[in-house]
């Protein structure tokens, strides 16, 4: 009986006819065009095909091409699967993306290196928005941007508002170069660069918003974390470290190298400051240069100042003119101006001094305001704090303190004066008096001359015999006036910075560094030229030696990638050399000028004596 029903249920939903197969509740005819109509009058039915999971799927045996078309849902996948005759294709869906298809939502399932995006034949991907190509990546690789501007923008909201006239701007990073809007030829890459710039051009900023805030600002590189961050229409500036002219506006053609160099800096120009906090608290100041780590750290609005080393002009406010090279040399000079210092704490305590030059360790150390000074040598007028006074030589006038007018010549000379005044001692030891002597106008001349008096003359020591000379003294000498001589070659300030040397080739590092492989290595001749003894120079050392006199030489031969090396144009040293024998043969002159001058001192001095022996033996 239950057969029975059954049999008449199934024939109330399934009508058969020759051509088709209906399944559904009401009787509907099945279309004719399809071998099967499934039907439901409710509409809230559907089919289930056989659901499997990926291994019940795979393990279906005996597939083969008379099996194509077979369809099942994969329940490992989430997804319909067909048979194609020899493998399981996936169908693709906007939740899926199998092996004919790319999910719109996102993929699964998915394996680097088969599943990709893009062509299979030999013809570019082009990306479009508005039916316009926007991206291409060609057969070669390379990825193309396309816009009117000719720009390149990659990065959230990355030249959002330009106006993609012929621009050709580059900016990559989040925000980069988010304002611009008819700025053209700049480059802008990393976190905000050149957020805020609306027209600069030509420049150029890497790092988190580097010429963050750039308005107008035209030719300018900035490199580094918020270097050049204020900079609004300043011009050809040059900052690379984080920090980096932090605070400039409208300063123009700076160079800053290192963390913090030129910091404060909001409208000084032509400065260069390399270093940490090089020139930092620099505002207005221009034309200064600062190498070291805290190099002219306190400069705010002075110029033309030049400072080499740690420290070296640290305390300067608002001093010109002036030149340190050494650690701490000028460390505590605040106005004093045009004052050279060279060497470790030379003019360390100088505050409002000018026209001084301190040459050598502790040159004029504890000089505060004294003006005209020359010191060359190790401690020379190390204690002074007077004026117009000259030493050369170790610990030459080193007890100086108030005496002025004082000049002395060689080791130890003029050791013992403190207060004493317009004293001349020329030559080793020359000078020599008791502690503290306070002598005026006398002049010791030769090795250990004594000094027992003021307005005096000693012309050398106890152990001489002789004195003598073959012209009469003169008294003047008439120099002439040089007017706009210049010289825009470096002559003996470069070249006595070299260091002529003997070497040897290290073969085996040059190879290494050149990457050589040994099979195309010639050992044997190889051996023979590393013995070879060479002379010449080191180029890194002519490099530092024409920084230091901001000479722009161009015999070095700079390495152009990591692979090269330095290499030196041995031609080129003829012109400084040439320069320097000038230069030196000027020097020779005129020191025959003046030996000439005291051998004419020394025959007057003689007739003196020789007149005044001649009374005395009347008497």
């Amino acid at each position: 009986m239950k057969t029975v029903v059954l049999f008449i249920a199934m024939c109330v939903v399934v009508r058969v006819y020759s051509q088709n197969i209906g399944i559904n509740d009401n009787g509907t005819a099945p279309n004719s065009n399809a071998i099967l109509d499934v039907d439901v009058s409710t509409n809230d039915k559907g089919v289930l095909i056989p659901r499997l999971t990926t291994a019940q799927r795979t393990s279906i045996a005996g597939l083969g091409a008379t099996e194509e078309g077979l369809t099942v849902y994969d329940e490992t996948t989430k997804s319909f699967w067909y048979w194609d005759g020899s493998q399981w294709i996936e169908i693709a869906t906007s939740l899926s993306a199998g092996s004919g298809g790319w999910g719109l939502l996102g993929n699964a399932g998915t394996t680097s290196g088969t599943n990709f995006l893009g062509t299979t034949d030999a013809q570019a991907l082009d990306i479009r928005t508005n039916n316009v190509i926007r991206t291409r990546i060609t057969t070669k690789g390379q990825i193309e941007v396309f816009n009117t501007g000719q720009s390149v923008f990659l990065g959230e909201a990355a030249g959002q508002n330009d106006n993609l006239a012929t621009n050709r701007n580059v900016y990559v990073g989040y925000y980069a170069g988010y304002s611009n809007t008819g700025g053209a030829l700049n480059t802008a890459i990393g976190h905000e660069p050149m957020r805020n710039s609306t027209g600069g051009n030509y420049n150029t900023a890497i790092g988190r918003q580097a010429l963050y805030n750039n308005s107008t600002g035209d030719w300018n590189t900035a490199i580094g974390d918020q270097a050049l961050l204020s900079n609004t229409g300043g011009h050809a500036n040059v900052a690379v470290g984080k920090l980096s002219l932090y605070s400039n506006t409208s300063g123009n053609y700076n160079v800053a190298i290192g963390v913090r160099p030129l910091y404060q800096n909001t409208s000084g120009e032509y400065n260069i400051a390399l270093g940490y906090d090089a020139l930092r608290s620099n505002n207005t100041g221009g034309s200064n240069v600062a190498l070291g780590h805290n190099a002219l750290y306190m400069n705010v609005n002075a110029n033309y100042n030049i400072a080499l080393g740690p420290n070296s002009l640290y305390s300067n406010n608002s001093g010109e003119n002036n030149i340190a090279l050494g650690r701490y040399a000028l460390y505590s000079n605040v106005n004093g101006y045009s004052n050279i210092a060279l060497g470790k704490d030379a003019q360390y305590q100088n505050n409002g001094g000018y026209y001084n030059i301190a040459i050598g360790t502790a040159a004029l150390y504890a000089n505060i305001s004294g003006i005209n000074n020359v010191a060359i040598g190790h401690n020379t007028l190390t204690n002074n704090t007077a004026s117009y006074n000259t030493a050369v030589g170790k610990q030459a006038l080193y007890k100086n303190s108030t005496g002025t007018r004082n000049t002395a010549v060689g080791f130890n000379a003029l050791y013992e004066n403190a207060t004493g005044n317009n004293n001349t001692a020329l030559g080793y030891g020359a000078f020599q008096t008791s502690a503290n002597s306070g002598y005026t106008n006398s002049t010791a001349i030769g090795y250990n001359a004594p000094m027992n008096a003021s307005n005096k003359v000693v012309v050398g020591n106890s152990s001489v015999t002789t004195i003598g000379g073959y012209a009469n003294w003169t008294n003047l000498s008439d120099g002439r006036f040089k007017i706009n001589v210049q010289e825009n070659v470096h002559g003996l300030d470069f070249i006595l910075k070299l260091r002529p040397v003997t070497y040897q080739l290290d073969i085996n590092k040059l190879a290494e560094h050149l990457h050589t492989p040994d099979s195309l290595r010639l050992f044997d001749s190889e051996k023979l030229k590393a013995k070879e003894i060479q002379c010449g120079f080191i180029a890194q050392e002519v490099e530092k030696a024409a920084q230091e006199v901001n000479f722009n030489f161009h015999g070095i031969d700079k390495p152009k990638n990591p692979n090269d090396h330095y290499g030196l144009r041995y031609a080129e040293f003829v012109v400084p050399i040439v320069k320097a024998i000038q230069e030196q043969q000027e020097i020779i002159t005129n020191q025959q000028t003046n030996l000439a001058k005291q051998q004419k001192e020394i025959e007057l001095l003689k007739e003196k004596v020789e007149k005044l022996e001649k009374l005395l033996q009347k008497q």
